[in-house]
């Protein structure tokens, strides 16, 4: 929706260097409110900016900061609230009185009327922050999962927060660029950072489903939400699971319609995105835009012909986007700077989301369905490993290397596959020569093996790499991305339901499938679930191969193990194929030269 950033200093910031920063995420208009507060009996400055991306009641009368009546309050919002309707008529019972149509407002009234627990009643996508002029306080949220980027600098008297790194360096806070070397661990493992964690060492991010409270020099953070399994599972059979999901998927995708733009939707050939573009044409009187990406020269990865049927199916405007190898090659200054933090994924959302943007402020993404339903490739192979041993839960007091010590766990075999290589594939340990090995725990309860392995994707790939590279290569073409499977409530329920629910012999995410039996084509079902990958080995070879012995010394300010290095460039001449290794390091050196030296 938009761009944000606040601080409370000592220092001046150059807010207008700020603003530019932030100027495609908000295009609509710019906010910036500047006064001399007290903190800690010292006299500071208190700068909320804001730049809007106009989506609920486009009039300007709903620009930010936004301030109460009293004029107590003043508020920056990144993000929506989707039910904002509904809040709206119990706060106006309660005698409450609005002045615009927004959920900005809406928003800021529910903070005043319930406190810190009117996080437990909204249903968006969202990170935030209310300046409270009497107390002098600072008030910050970030929404359930994650969706929403919000990053924190904390440092010495120098207090600042905004939806970008990019904008923190350039505010002249950062008095350092010291390089955090756990994070950089983490990137060379899995092509993303971890938790709190940047790569620059004084920026930190907020973490998701928490608050906080800035005053007097000190943060307080809380977390107001929190993934969990249930004691027992509920008494639901399979048929009332799948009616409870048909109800929930209904009523997150008509809120998640909301809004005085066109909605429009990213459309590949499988089920996630079929079963949006199914349901949204429910709410919707006006043909919706859906968009397809692909490349021309390696058909057998190509879904278009699957996502033209379900196009067809609902008659939208379908538009397919072909990446040629100039077209990657030409973009990738740009995707660079989109990024704002180097990652090894996104490439595909950003051309998809730049051709979006061309048309439309708003587009759904079935993002999250593989987690929510158990997706993934590597769930039926954990369920089947769960039903042939009881002990799976001892897996999160294993540390890695007695992993190894383990050897081929012939006590966990199923078929082929033992369970280091099931842990490796789905990212909970890494093989990367590193200086720390990485290591994510993954707490299991027995009897919800596969919503054990679902929460670990939701706390960990899912908003560290998914999220954080959506957000910021779509809003860098200035669209908002909307994810339905990622409603709170929705994994709620799921993460609730009996492992057997969620895995079929038949085909992928039956309780999907079961919920709406006629929304996709039988192609679509039945199809087999495959990743979309770009040739981007070969490419970036091409354009590359000269500058690869540069990787070095160009990095060797990062004191990256040099032998590391060596054998990802190896690896990459000897295989165009095995990129990935090279590939982050390319996008580190690039992301470097920009931001670090």
């Amino acid at each position: 929706m938009c761009g944000l950033f606040a601080s409370i200093t000592q220092k001046e910031i150059n807010h207008q260097r700020v603003l530019e920063t932030l100027q495609r995420r908000g295009p609509d208009g710019q906010g910036h409110l500047h006064k001399e507060v007290t903190v800690s009996e010292e006299k500071r400055a208190l700068n909320l900016i804001h730049t809007r991306l106009s989506i609920v009641d486009l009039d300007q009368q709903s620009n930010q900061p936004f301030h109460s009546h009293d004029k107590r309050y003043s508020l920056i919002f990144n993000g929506e609230i989707y039910n904002y309707i509904e809040l709206k008529k119990v706060l106006i019972s309660q005698g409450l009185q609005f002045r615009t149509q927004s959920d900005t407002e809406v928003l800021l009234a529910s903070y005043i009327f319930w406190g810190e627990s009117c996080l437990e009643k909204l249903r968006g996508i969202f990170s935030f922050c209310i300046w409270d002029h009497r107390d002098e306080s600072l008030f910050i949220a970030r929404d359930h999962l994650g969706v929403k980027p919000l990053y924190i600098l904390n440092h010495g008297k120098e207090f600042a927060l905004s939806s970008t790194i990019e904008a923190l360096l350039a505010s002249n806070l950062v008095t350092n660029k010291n390089i955090n070397e756990k994070a950089l661990d983490h990137f060379l493992a899995y092509g993303s950072f971890d938790g709190e964690h940047t790569l620059i060492d004084q920026i930190k991010m907020f973490p998701p489903a928490h608050f906080g409270v800035y005053k007097n020099d000190h943060l307080k953070v809380d977390r107001y939400w929190q993934m969990e399994l249930p004691e027992q599972q509920p008494g639901h059979t399979y048929e009332d699971a799948v009616k409870h999901i048909r109800q929930l998927m209904l009523e997150t995708t008509e809120y998640q319609m909301r809004a005085d733009v066109d909605v429009g939707a990213f459309l590949s050939g499988g089920i996630d995105s079929g079963l949006l573009v199914a349901l949204m044409s429910r709410y919707t009187d006006k043909p919706l835009h859906t968009y397809s990406i692909g490349f021309e020269d390696n058909q057998e990865l190509l879904e278009w012909d699957l996502a033209k049927l379900s196009a067809k199916k609902y008659q939208t405007k379908h538009h397919e986007i072909k990446i040629t190898e100039d077209t990657f090659l030409n973009s990738l200054d740009e995707f660079i700077h989109a990024i704002d933090h180097p990652t090894v994924d996104g490439l595909n959302s950003f051309f998809v989301a730049k051709e979006t943007g061309k048309d439309l402020k708003v587009a759904i993404s079935g993002l999250g369905g593989d987690e929510a339903f158990a997706g993934y490739f590597f769930y039926p192979k954990i369920y089947q490993a769960s039903k042939a041993i009881a002990p799976l839960k001892q897996i999160s007091n294993i540390m890695p290397n007695q992993l190894r010590r383990k050897g081929k766990f012939s006590f966990l075999k199923y078929s082929t596959n033992h369970l280091e290589s099931i842990l490796n594939e789905h990212r909970i340990i890494h093989p990367a020569p590193l200086k720390r090995r990485v290591f994510n725990p993954l707490p299991i309860k027995e009897n919800y093996y596969l919503s054990s392995t679902s929460i670990h994707e939701l706390l960990y790939y899912t908003p560290n790499t998914l999220l954080r590279d959506v957000d910021a290569v779509s809003m860098h073409s200035s669209l908002e991305v909307r994810v339905p499977f990622l409603d709170h409530k929705v994994i709620e329920y799921t993460l609730s339901l009996p492992d057997q629910y969620k895995v079929s012999r038949q085909y992928n995410k039956p309780l999907l499938i079961d919920a709406f039996p006629d929304a996709l084509p039988k192609e679509v079902i039945s199809a087999p679930k495959r990743g979309f990958e770009m040739p981007v080995g070969r490419w970036i070879f091409k354009k590359y191969q000269d500058q690869l012995k540069d990787l070095k010394s160009g990095l060797s300010f990062l004191q990256i193990n040099p032998t590391l290095i060596d054998q990802s460039i190896s690896q990459f001449e000897k295989n165009n194929d095995q990129y990935r290794a090279v590939w982050k390091l390319i996008v580190l050196y690039h992301w470097s030269k920009k931001i670090l030296v």
